[in-house]
């Protein structure tokens, strides 16, 4: 049965009506290369794609689909042109005659370049994949289905070392230099984690000397804490185990359920005082996680969310089983 239907696809359907003018053409010979295209498309749509950008940021595409775009245009627009000068648009113009008796070679070779344009536009879903658009479009049924979670983030370590930085380039991608802040600086980010929608509140209090006593203000209901030094900047370092561990170990209630040592400005490695492996024994020390920034230049910032919404997403998910 399997054999019959093949030998029909084949021999009786594909080359009963197949052009003769564009049958050397690439993928006009047989069938098999288109259905193999299709089958990897849909496979990367349906499967590969969803899992491949469940915990990853989504891409950012605009220039290569204005590209595309541009060529796609730039594909029909020459078509149209070299159509309309060749075609007296009577009735038989768009009659498909059999194995294209009567048929202008060049106007085949059109038709051959317009396949090839619609079989080009299978790249609009999978830019739609890896730009995530399926979930901010469907965002509002999506919040029914899916999780939402609220993690308080709070951000701590001495002054000049980079927290409004970093605050900056995780809101709103930007590494401009900023002042210090006095007092206390509040931002928001939501993004999608594991198929969970998630939105982060950060707070930044102030690491000026000054602002020390407001510092419990701000402790309560918080989930995770980013402690960050400048790995350029011994005294950075030292703070947060002689300092701001103590602090937040004697002030939050309750306690943090995650936390987060972050040695920033990776950038200036070549005047490097803080070598990774004392960062990550000092994590290893406090039970915290570890890892390596450039607040400035973007580098791994990406992943820092992900990585401590996973954390705080596990554990809230233990907690909600054990009620």
């Amino acid at each position: 049965m399997n054999s019959s239907l093949i030998q029909y696809i084949y021999y009786d359907v594909w080359h009963q009506y197949q052009c003769p003018l564009v049958k050397d053409y690439p993928l006009m010979s047989t069938p098999w290369p288109l259905l193999l295209i299709t089958g990897i498309y849909l496979t990367f749509v349906k499967r590969i794609g969803p899992q491949l950008m469940a915990s990853r940021k989504p891409y950012d595409l605009r220039w290569p689909i204005r590209a595309f775009n541009a060529l796609n245009v730039a594909v029909n627009f020459w078509g149209l042109y070299n159509f309309i000068p060749r075609t007296n648009f009577g009735l038989n113009v768009w009659r498909c005659p059999t194995l294209c008796e009567n048929v202008d070679p060049y106007f085949a070779f059109l038709g051959y370049i317009f396949f090839l344009s619609r079989l080009a536009e299978f790249m609009d879903t999978v830019f739609f994949v890896l730009r995530k658009k399926d979930r901010q479009a469907n965002e509002k049924n999506s919040a029914v289905c899916r999780p939402i979670y609220y993690f308080k983030i709070l951000l701590v370590g001495d002054q000049n070392v980079g927290k409004s930085c970093l605050l900056n380039r995780l809101t709103n991608n930007s590494g401009d230099t900023l002042s210090p802040t006095m007092g206390v600086d509040f931002a928001r980010k939501s993004m999608y984690i594991d198929e969970c929608l998630v939105k982060f509140h950060f707070w930044d209090p102030s690491g000026d000397q000054r602002f020390r006593d407001l510092l419990p203000n701000y402790f309560s209901g918080i989930n995770a804490v980013l402690f960050m030094y400048d790995i350029c900047d011994e005294q950075s370092f030292v703070s947060l185990k002689d300092s701001w561990f103590p602090i937040i170990g004697a002030n939050a209630r309750p306690q943090p359920t995650s936390k987060l040592i972050i040695a920033n400005k990776s950038d200036l490695s070549s005047d490097r005082v803080i070598s990774v492996t004392q960062g990550i024994q000092l994590a290893n020390q406090t039970n915290s996680l570890f890892m390596e920034v450039s607040a400035k230049s973007g580098h791994n910032v990406d992943n820092l969310l992900f990585i401590i919404g996973q954390q705080l997403i596990s554990i809230q998910k233990q907690l909600n089983q054990q009620w």
